[in-house]
């Protein structure tokens, strides 16, 4: 798995994305998720492909955020599931040719992603985020706890940026994803 699992945020619905992934590519990043929740399958489509496709090019896989049948639709994607459908789902939603990816909070939805066979989560948040305000944080003591309560390589997201990488590998992380501390314009 690599080290950094890069997530939009406000900068995928400008008309700069394009350059800021390719920036982001350009660093040799190459696990991307696409998560623009407002945002329907039908008008995040033309993103996706054009995503998919700079991604591909540069030996990248983009995920698409919580949209299954638009992921499933875009050869060479894979789907980043939110809490709350992997918590409904009874079966892996894609074959295991196509990375799947869970949201995980707490004990029961890592559980649900492991018997669901996903490829790895993300678990968080591990410290205050911007952009979600509120969320009670994990703390790197409760994110170990519960990282090695996955059988599945487990991304630290949450409060973090880049430099927190061996942090999170000492507490059980393949990596660490993020928004905010990921992303820079070019």
């Amino acid at each position: 798995m690599p080290d950094y699992y890069l997530v939009t945020g406000q900068w995928a619905a400008t008309a700069a994305f394009s350059s800021i992934l390719d920036a982001a590519l350009q660093r040799g990043r190459k696990l991307i998720q696409l998560r623009l929740p407002e945002w329907t399958a039908d008008k995040l489509r033309p993103l996706a492909e054009n995503a998919v496709s700079q991604c591909s090019r540069s030996g990248a896989i983009l995920l698409i955020n919580e949209h299954i049948e638009l992921a499933a639709l875009l050869a060479g994607s894979g789907v980043h599931l939110k809490s709350s459908q992997l918590l409904q789902l009874r079966t892996r939603p894609m074959p295991a040719d196509r990375l799947v990816a869970a949201s995980c909070h707490n004990e029961k939805e890592i559980e649900r992603a492991c018997a669901l066979n996903v490829d790895f989560i993300c678990l968080s948040p591990v410290l205050e985020t911007t952009s979600h305000p509120g969320a009670p944080a994990l703390g790197w003591e409760r994110f170990e706890v519960l990282c090695h309560l996955s059988r599945v390589p487990v991304y630290a997201l949450g409060g973090l940026n880049e430099e927190h990488l061996s942090q999170a590998q000492e507490a059980g992380a393949s990596g660490v994803a993020g928004i905010s501390g990921f992303w820079n314009a070019p």
